[in-house]
Parts: C-alpha cells; sequence; structure tokens
C-alpha cells in the first residue's frame, strides 16, 4: 500500500489529485461540517426514518461503472448526506428500480433526478408507470455535466453541504480532473481505472435539492 493510500485508508487524510476540481480543503470541510453537526447515516432502512425534506440523485451503470443512490437532507439551509448505496456491477435496472421505489417509500422523496443518458430514458418511464412522480432526468452533456458540479461546488464552498466521511467518496471528489474546451465549457474525467459514480449521483441530489427549492432554480436555494 502506497503512503497516500494509507492515509486515506487509515488516517482520513485526503490526497490532492491532479487539476482536481475539488480541493481536499474544501472537501475536509464538508466533512468538518458532518462531524460538527453528528450527521451520520441511515444503516438500517427496516427502523424508522425521520421525518425531513428529502432529495435523491440516481446515476445509472451496470458492467463497468456502478448505480448508485444517493440522499440528502435539508435541514436549516444545510444538505446533509443520510444515505447512500452504491449497487454492485452487474446488477439489473430491475433491482435498481426495485430499490429506488423502496427508499422513496422510506424517506418520502421531494425530489429525485435520475441519469437519463442512455439506457436511463426506459428507466424513467419505468420509475413513472410505478407512479413516482417525484422523479426527473436529465441527460448528461457537456453543459449539464459542468452545471451539476458548478451547484454542487458552490454548495460545498458555502458550506451547506455535510458529508460523513467516507473513503471512496471522498476520493472520488477529489480525483474529478477538469479541463477547458476550445468553446469555454468545463470537460470533467477521472483516472484511469477509477469510478465516479458517487460524485455524479451526489451532483444530481444537490441539484433535485435546488430545483426543490422555491423558485426550482439555483437562486432559490439562496447562494451567497
Amino acid at each position: 500500500m502506497t503512503e497516500d493510500a494509507y492515509k486515506m485508508e487509515y488516517e482520513a487524510e485526503f490526497v490532492e489529485a491532479l487539476n482536481c476540481y475539488f480541493s481536499q480543503d474544501l472537501i475536509r470541510r464538508c466533512v468538518e461540517l458532518a462531524q460538527n453537526l453528528e450527521v451520520e447515516y441511515v444503516s438500517n432502512l427496516e427502523g424508522p426514518i425521520h421525518r425531513g425534506e428529502y432529495y435523491g440523485g440516481l446515476d445509472l451503470g451496470k458492467k463497468e461503472d456502478f448505480s448508485v443512490l444517493m440522499v440528502l437532507k435539508r435541514e436549516d439551509k444545510v444538505l446533509k448526506l443520510v444515505y447512500f448505496h452504491q449497487f454492485p456491477l452487474g446488477t439489473s435496472y430491475s433491482q435498481v428500480i426495485g430499490q429506488v421505489v423502496r427508499v422513496n417509500k422510506k424517506f418520502c422523496f421531494r425530489k429525485v433526478l435520475v441519469d437519463q443518458t442512455g439506457v436511463g430514458e426506459p428507466i424513467l418511464e419505468e420509475f413513472r408507470q410505478q407512479n413516482l412522480t417525484n422523479i426527473d432526468g436529465l441527460v448528461f452533456t457537456v453543459r449539464t455535466k459542468e452545471e451539476l458540479l458548478s451547484y454542487l461546488k458552490i454548495t460545498m464552498e458555502q458550506e451547506r453541504l455535510a458529508l460523513p466521511y467516507n473513503r471512496a467518496l471522498c476520493a472520488q471528489i477529489n480525483e474529478q480532473q477538469f479541463e477547458y474546451s476550445k468553446s469555454g465549457h468545463l470537460q470533467f474525467s477521472h483516472p484511469v481505472g477509477s469510478h465516479d459514480d458517487m460524485l455524479w449521483a451526489l451532483a444530481l441530489a444537490c441539484t433535485a435539492a435546488i430545483q426543490g427549492a422555491e423558485g426550482g432554480d439555483i437562486g432559490a436555494f439562496k447562494f451567497g
């Protein structure tokens, strides 16, 4: 195990990635906020869930990438990560749909935003056939990806995102790299052999919370 890997695994330290979009200091502040607010993950869906304003983000994968569901609770203008589930590689979309329906019954989402790219369209239709009217889709493009991560970064910079420490999640956030295209848009990537499914699910959940605010846009979330 490398020194950097040891620091992240056992000392909860972050290792700065090259051209990272989210600095390790920014991530650390979100983790510390969760510690100060005593935010903990919901580990048992069989138990009672406290009432609240919940939002979800679902990034879809299957063979090479994971499907990931993130759940944020909005409380006192802070978004708290209270639950997430990474589905094993190869999990069928019917199983993913079933789990999301189950989680929705527990949290009573105000809004869920789903990756609608590729296979996402028929999955979104299946959700709607099951009367999950609080679910919307978003097609990933250069522009929408830039907006998703920009909203997430603003939320973090405003110290309004509380993230209980999870090594894999923090690594994915810090490993996200960026460069500017000729048109001036941000283009994102992650190192070969790594994943960023947790990051995109988190960004989708954050945007769902912003859209779910009064007015339905980022301005309604009252940044700044």
